[in-house]
């Protein structure tokens, strides 16, 4: 009985829009109306274009009414295309409707779905359920009851999914928080390497001059990334470290303090015992007896 209330509901819903559509429709060309234009003695509408090619080309006369007519008489209507439209926008809405209609309805026994067959996992209509022979034995369920069920079991689903989401999202959050301290702590022991590096005997001390500009910069980038964390001055950081390392290698390479292991080596061999003094040479003179004789002596120091 509901099914068939509705269906008479539709059914009369489209006769208003039809009824509705016939009388704003040109009754010569029985088309849409398009600049429409009143008749005063009848007041029938119709097209401008459709009545003034009937007044010029036929008589001068209604061609509903039969009437005295000419153009200057007739009555310009602008409030008849907003009424068309609304009478499209029905149209397209009730065949929408009758689409979701059909869509909604056994196919069989064009009636609403109602059941849900378990056993078959489709929805079908009582009468399937009832006289059917190919669900004969099955297992049947209401159809609002399983949608109930389906509708309960994806909300729970979709609060899992956000509850992840924030877990995500405090992750994530997390990484940028390590990733901004990182960045700093870097560029801050980069310079502190290289300013020692003449210290240790590593380069000279024009290395130390040269690089200090390059991670003075390195390291207000990495300051700027600290303070903001966006994309913009990430991504300043992240090409200026890939132009920041060659250069320190660069810089490092013509700055280097020994170019060959072979001269730190006989740097470090050289001891000041192993100096090499010049001999010298003394004269003693011993008394042997009445002769003095002279006797040489080297001595080493």
């Amino acid at each position: 009985m509901a099914s068939r209330g509705e269906k008479v509901n539709g059914n009369g819903e489209e006769q208003i829009v039809e009824t509705l559509a016939e009388v704003f429709r040109c009754f010569i060309c029985m088309e849409k109306l398009v600049d429409a234009h009143l008749c005063p003695h009848c007041s029938k509408l119709c097209c401008y274009a459709c009545v003034r090619r009937w007044l010029t080309e036929q008589r001068s006369q209604c061609p509903h009414c039969r009437a005295a007519l000419h153009l200057h008489e007739l009555v310009n209507c602008r409030w008849v295309e907003e009424v068309t439209q609304q009478i499209e926008t029905m149209q397209q809405t009730n065949s929408a409707c009758q689409r979701e209609s059909f869509r909604d309805r056994c196919p069989t026994h064009q009636e609403k779905l109602t059941v849900y067959c378990w056993t078959c996992r489709r929805c079908i209509c009582h009468q399937c359920a009832l006289w059917g022979g190919t669900h004969s034995g099955h297992t049947f369920k209401p159809l609002e009851e399983v949608y109930n069920q389906h509708v309960t079991q994806i909300r729970d689903e979709v609060s899992q999914l956000r509850r992840r989401i924030m877990e995500l999202i405090s992750l994530v959050q997390d990484v940028v928080t390590l990733c901004r301290r990182v960045a700093l702590r870097h560029t801050g022991i980069i310079t502190a390497t290289c300013l020692a590096s003449p210290y240790l005997e590593v380069t000279n001390m024009w290395f130390a001059v040269e690089s200090l500009p390059l991670n003075i910069y390195f390291m207000y980038l990495a300051w700027e990334f600290y303070k903001k964390s966006d994309s913009g001055s990430s991504r300043k950081l992240f090409r200026f470290s890939l132009i920041h390392l060659p250069a320190l290698m660069f810089l490092m390479l013509v700055n280097k303090k020994y170019w060959t292991s072979s001269d730190t080596q006989e740097q470090k061999d050289t001891k000041p015992q192993d100096i090499k003094h010049p001999e010298t040479k003394r004269i003693t003179v011993l008394p042997r007896g009445p002769v003095v004789a002279a006797q040489e002596t080297t001595v080493h120091k």
